[in-house]
């Protein structure tokens, strides 16, 4: 049953940005085969996400789906910073798919899941 706990550094004024991506595509991310726990936590300037998955290929299929880019994509202008620290890796094209390359756009999870 893996577990993902990524946080997120929102850009100077972007915290309530950030949430509603989440408030929008959680619910779709929550219908996801294998999703146990998808929820957010706050301090007012950092995010956690807490994942859990019921499968290692549930989660991998879960870093293919369209939901996990579109959250991707959305958070790339919001953050300040990558989850983990670093430079964030150059974005590749999204062909099939493979979690690497899933996750080596501006993801959040990048630098945590590697």
């Amino acid at each position: 049953m893996p577990v993902v706990i990524v946080r997120l550094i929102p850009a100077p004024g972007q915290t309530q940005n950030v949430l509603d991506v989440f408030r929008d595509l959680a619910p779709l991310v929550h219908q996801e085969p294998g999703c146990g726990l998808f929820a957010l936590h706050s301090d007012g300037e950092n995010i956690l996400l807490v994942e859990r998955w019921l499968s290692a290929g549930d989660l991998q299929a879960h870093l293919c789906s369209s939901n996990f880019h579109r959250i991707r994509d959305a958070l790339s202008p919001l953050l300040a910073a990558p989850s983990a620290g670093g430079e964030r890796p150059p974005r590749r094209p999204r062909q099939g798919c493979d979690p690497v390359t899933a996750l080596s756009g501006p993801s959040p999870q990048s630098a945590l899941m590697r």
